[in-house]
């Protein structure tokens, strides 16, 4: 009988140690959650088992010689664990918490196939993973009144909501998965039916900025808006104008046939860049599939693709044959041409050029698959404004070179 007393002694010696240790060396980390939860389901059940155990024992021992001054031991060990925070009961759950750290351990309810947890995973001010709600039915997350899956700061207010019926994400009169900013703000809402985004009369998701206003929000392919040619994807700048339109197809590609796939704006109003894509690939057959416009309007990039490959402008070029990709000065003059084959730059002849505003050439470069390589002369040449070389540099396959030393 001693040695079991001394037993049980000893098993709530280490349960105090654990607690300790736990409250000084695991406050505000990750591995914490999974640490409580071990206490909670394996150590702890030993404990209370041997203790029960022992006190039957004891009891029975007792009874026989009529002497029951134990029974104290019974509630000094219940206040002990309540006082210490190692046992607590809410909302019809054990609690128990060990380094700010709470676990719940369901109890028997009149209903076993349902299930309400509230679980504390973190102890760090203003982490949006502080506190986690879960509600269950045969092992499914489900609530017919609410949202079934819940994360709460620190402080208990809502960091994200879902609403599930069955295990399967749906609601029917808002949006099933709601985010919130730290200082109460929605952060973005989603909209789902049976599991897929889907909302008749709106976009199926929207993301906010903290002070209220439409950040980005979201279409999917399968509803009319694609049919109706509308973009599936608008993002906004903070004052509320259009930042970029998208337009996507079917598994979500970027795609449009009659028009530019992607139009980004400048906070004006004014169109800043267009790209033309069929099924995410550069491609117009008309004209160039990449724009670029200054605020004033005036287009100061181009790019031919054809599915996504590098195509010649049927424009023509200053030297050799016609570019895939030039940009343009202000008065309109060629501010740089560039060739491209097969995603590297051509071999038999210069694969950049930029000029001076009055068309002179200002740099030629060559290059060989993306790098500096010329084998007959300088893969780079700078010149002035009246034609004459200022600067020549030497390369191999984008290593420099003194051809008077090499």
């Amino acid at each position: 009988m001693k040695v079991f007393g001394w037993l049980v002694v000893a098993l709530w010696a280490i349960t105090i140690t654990l607690f300790w240790w736990a409250e000084n060396y695991l406050t505000g980390s990750g591995e914490a959650f999974g640490f409580s939860l071990g206490v909670a389901t394996f150590w702890m059940p030993i404990v209370f088992v041997c203790t029960v155990l022992f006190c039957l024992v004891w009891l029975y021992g007792k009874y026989k010689r009529r002497e029951f001054k134990f029974l104290w031991f019974i509630p000094a060990a219940l206040v002990a664990a309540l006082v210490t925070g190692v046992l607590g009961y809410r909302d019809g759950n054990l609690i128990t918490s060990f380094g700010g750290k709470e676990v719940t351990v369901p109890l028997a309810s009149s209903d076993p196939t349902k299930s309400h947890s509230y679980e504390r995973l973190y102890n760090e001010p203003d982490y949006w993973l502080n506190i986690r709600e879960i509600y269950e039915e045969n092992g499914e997350r489900h609530r017919a009144d609410g949202p079934a899956f819940n994360w709460y700061y620190d402080d208990g207010r809502p960091s994200s909501q879902e609403w599930y019926i069955h295990g399967v994400q749906h609601r029917e009169d808002g949006p099933a998965e709601i985010k919130y900013y730290p200082n109460g703000m929605v952060d973005s809402e989603g909209w789902l039916s049976n599991g897929r985004y889907f909302r008749p009369d709106g976009p199926a998701k929207t993301d906010y900025y903290t002070n209220g206003s439409i950040q980005r929000e979201e279409w999917y392919p399968e509803e009319p808006r694609f049919e109706a040619d509308l973009p599936t994807t608008i993002l906004y700048f903070k004052s509320g104008f259009v930042e970029r339109e998208i337009w996507s197809g079917p598994g979500q590609t970027w795609h449009r046939e009659s028009g530019p796939a992607l139009i980004y704006y400048y906070e004006d109003g004014a169109i800043k860049r267009e790209m033309w894509m069929l099924n995410s690939k550069s491609h117009r057959e008309n004209g160039p599939a990449n724009i670029e416009y200054s605020r004033a309007g005036k287009v100061i990039n181009e790019e031919w693709f054809v599915n996504g490959e590098e195509m010649p402008s049927p424009k023509g070029a200053i030297v050799g044959p016609a570019p895939n990709a030039v940009t343009f000065h202000s008065n309109g003059n060629y501010a740089s041409q560039s060739w491209m084959q097969g995603g590297n730059h051509r071999l038999d002849g210069l694969a950049k050029v930029s000029y001076y505003e009055d068309g002179a050439t200002k740099t030629e470069e060559y290059m060989k698959a993306g790098k500096l390589h010329r084998e007959d002369g300088p893969a780079f040449i700078a010149y002035d404004e009246f034609g004459t070389v200022i600067e020549e540099k030497w390369y191999l396959d984008g290593e420099a070179f003194d051809p008077l030393v090499d």
